[in-house]
C-alpha cells in the first residue's frame, strides 16, 4: 500500500501524460502505449502500470501453478516453509537458508562433470528460452533480472537433479547422510518448488532423451519416484505425461490419488458452456457499441481541455459500468448452473460411533489409502502412519489441492476431513491406533488429534463433491438407528469383559432359579389336586 501512495504521488507531481481510455477496456495486448494524450489524470497512469505488470492477456486465466500460502493457514505454518534450502524465487535469499547456497553450487558443479562432454551453455540457452514461461507460473510478479531468474531455474533444477542422483547411487555426501530427510521435505514445499517443466528439461539434456513428452517410461520421473518417501501412500505409476505435471509436490499428488478417477468436478460436468459463453458475448457487444459511442464523443471533444477531461472521465465510469454489469451477469448464470450446495454434515468421533456400535478394523489389502469402507457396523481404514514427515506432505498436497478448485477431484481434501472428524481428541487416536488402522510416531496422540483439527480449518468442502459421499450417508443412518445403540449399548456395559459376562450370565440364571422357584410354589395352590 506504501509503494502505491508513493507513486500516486510522484505522478501527482509530474503529471504529464495519459493514456487512452480504450487502451484500459478494449486493448487485448498486454502492453499499450501510453505516450499518446497529453493533459490528464495521474491516476489513470498509475492503473496502467498496473495492468502492464499483470501477467498474461485480458480475459485469459494465466496459467499459475505454484502459489503463495494463505495467510490463514498459520496453525500449521511451521510445515510449508523451507528449514534448510531454498528453491524457486519466494524464499529466494532467506537468511536462515543462506547456508546451503554454497552447497547448491557444489551440486552444481558435481553434475556438470558427470557428463563434461556438455556444454554448460546449452542448459543455460534452454532456461533463458524457459524463461517467460517459468515466471508465468508464479502468482506474484517475480522481481528479478532476466539473467538472475535464470540462473536460479538452472541452479535449483540441477540441484534438485543431483540431490536425487547422490541418493540413488548411494553417493558419500555431508547433506544426503546428514540432513536427507529435511532436505527432502523443503523439495515438496509448496512456496518452494520451481515449474517441473525445468527439471525435465535439465533431464532431458543430461540423458540425451528426444522425445520430449515421455508419455511411457521416463528415464527423469523414474530417478524422482526411487528417491520418494512415504512410498506407503503412494502408487507405483501414473497415467500423465511428463508435460501434464506442473512441480513435484503435483506429481506426489497425482501418485497419492487413485488413477481411476475423473480429472473433472461435479461442478464442471454439471456446467453448460452455451451459459458460460453467453455473457462474454453480451460484454463484447457492450463494449463495442460503448466504443462507438465514446468515438463519438472524442469527435467533439477537442475545443475545450475542461470539457475534453470530462468526457473522458464519463466515458471511463461508463466502461467500468458495462465491465459491472457483464460481471453481474456471469456471477449470476454460475449461480443457477452450479449444483446445489449440501454442506458436509458432522461425523462423530471414533469414540462416539464406537459408543453407537461402530467397529473399527484394518483393511487388509487397500486398493489405496483412501480405501475405507463402511458395512455391517464395521468401518475398515487403510494402515497410515502419522509422522513429522507426513504431516508436511499431507499438509502441502491438500493445500494444492484447495487451489486448484473446480479443475481435480477433492479426494485428499475428503479423506483428511473425515479423519479429522474421527480424531477429535488422544483418545480417538489411541482407538484407531488399537485397532492398527493408524501408526503415530509423535509423542502423543494429542498431537495427532490437533494436526487434524488445525490442517482443517478453513477446509471446506461440499458434500456432493466428497469422495465418501455414499460412505457418509451409510455411516450416519447406521448411527442414527435406535437398534444400533442399543445393542451396542448391550456390548459395552454386559459383554465388554469376562467377568462383566460371567455376572450376567449368573444373574439370568439366578432370575430363572427365582422364576422356577416361583412357578412350584405356586402350582399346588393353582392345582391342590
Amino acid at each position: 500500500m506504501a509503494e502505491e501512495i508513493s507513486e500516486v504521488e510522484m505522478l501527482l507531481k509530474s503529471g504529464d501524460a495519459v493514456i487512452d481510455v480504450e487502451a484500459l477496456t478494449a486493448n487485448s495486448s498486454k502492453k499499450s502505449n501510453i505516450d499518446g494524450v497529453i493533459n490528464g489524470d495521474p491516476l489513470r497512469i498509475l492503473v496502467q502500470k498496473k495492468f502492464d505488470a499483470l501477467i498474461g492477456e485480458v480475459n485469459v486465466s494465466p496459467p499459475v501453478t505454484i502459489f503463495h500460502v494463505p495467510i490463514y493457514r498459520e496453525r500449521v505454518k511451521r510445515m510449508l516453509e523451507p528449514k534448510m534450502v531454498s528453491i524457486g524465487p519466494y524464499h529466494h535469499g532467506k537468511q536462515t537458508l543462506r547456508p546451503l547456497e554454497k552447497h547448491k553450487w557444489r551440486y552444481l558443479r558435481d553434475f556438470l562433470n558427470r557428463k563434461p562432454d556438455i556444454s554448460t551453455e546449452v542448459y543455460l540457452k534452454e532456461m533463458r528460452a524457459m524463461e517467460k514461461e517459468a515466471r508465468q507460473c508464479y502468482d506474484d510478479v517475480i522481481k528479478m533480472s532476466s539473467d538472475e531468474f535464470a540462473m536460479m531455474l538452472f541452479l535449483d533444477g540441477c540441484f534438485i537433479l543431483e540431490y536425487f542422483l547422490k541418493q540413488g547411487n548411494g553417493d558419500p555426501d555431508s547433506i544426503t547422510d546428514v540432513g536427507w530427510d529435511t532436505v527432502y521435505l523443503d523439495l515438496i514445499m509448496m512456496e518452494n518448488q520451481i515449474p517441473y517443466s525445468i527439471i525435465h528439461k535439465l533431464g532431458t539434456i543430461y540423458y540425451g532423451i528426444v522425445d520430449q513428452n515421455c508419455k511411457d517410461e521416463c528415464p527423469i520421473r523414474t530417478l524422482v519416484y526411487g528417491q520418494m518417501e512415504f512410498k506407503r501412500m503412494l502408487s507405483d505409476s501414473i497415467k500423465s505425461s511428463c508435460d501434464q505435471i506442473n512441480h513435484l509436490l503435483h506429481l506426489y499428488h497425482l501418485l497419492m490419488i487413485p488413477s481411476n478417477q475423473n480429472q473433472t468436478s461435479n461442478l464442471d460436468q454439471t456446467s453448460n458452456p452455451d451459459q458460460a459463453s453467453n455473457p462474454d458475448q453480451a460484454s463484447n457487444s457492450d463494449e463495442t457499441s460503448n466504443s462507438d459511442e465514446t468515438g463519438d464523443l472524442d469527435q467533439t471533444s477537442n475545443s475545450d481541455n475542461k470539457q475534453s477531461l470530462s468526457i473522458n472521465n464519463a466515458r471511463c465510469l461508463s466502461s467500468l459500468w458495462s465491465m459491472a454489469l457483464s460481471m453481474k451477469e456471469q456471477c449470476l448464470s454460475w449461480l443457477l448452473s452450479r449444483p446445489k450446495t449440501v454442506h458436509f454434515p458432522r461425523i462423530p468421533s471414533a469414540k462416539e460411533l464406537q459408543k453407537a456400535g461402530v467397529t473399527f478394523k484394518e483393511k487388509n489389502k487397500p486398493s489405496d489409502m483412501f480405501d475405507i469402507t463402511f458395512e455391517n457396523g464395521v468401518m475398515e481404514i487403510p494402515y497410515v502412519s502419522i509422522s513429522e514427515g507426513e504431516k508436511v506432505l499431507l499438509t502441502n498436497a491438500l493445500i494444492y489441492e484447495q487451489s486448484q478448485t473446480g479443475k481435480i477431484p477433492r479426494t485428499l481434501t475428503s479423506y483428511l476431513i473425515l479423519m479429522d472428524f474421527l480424531m477429535d481428541t488422544g483418545e480417538d487416536v489411541a482407538l484407531l491406533e488399537h485397532c492398527g488402522s493408524i501408526m503415530n510416531f509423535m509423542p502423543t496422540g494429542e498431537e495427532v488429534a490437533v494436526f487434524f483439527n488445525d490442517l482443517c480449518d478453513y477446509t471446506f468442502i461440499d458434500l456432493n463433491e466428497s469422495y465418501y459421499y455414499n460412505l457418509t450417508e451409510e455411516l450416519l443412518n447406521h448411527i442414527n438407528s435406535p437398534w444400533h445403540r442399543y445393542r451396542a449399548m448391550l456390548i459395552r456395559d454386559y459383554f465388554s469383559n469376562p467377568w462383566a459376562i460371567i455376572s450376567l450370565i449368573a444373574a439370568i440364571l439366578l432370575l430363572l432359579l427365582t422364576v422356577t422357584q416361583t412357578g412350584f410354589s405356586i402350582y399346588p395352590v393353582l392345582h391342590p389336586n
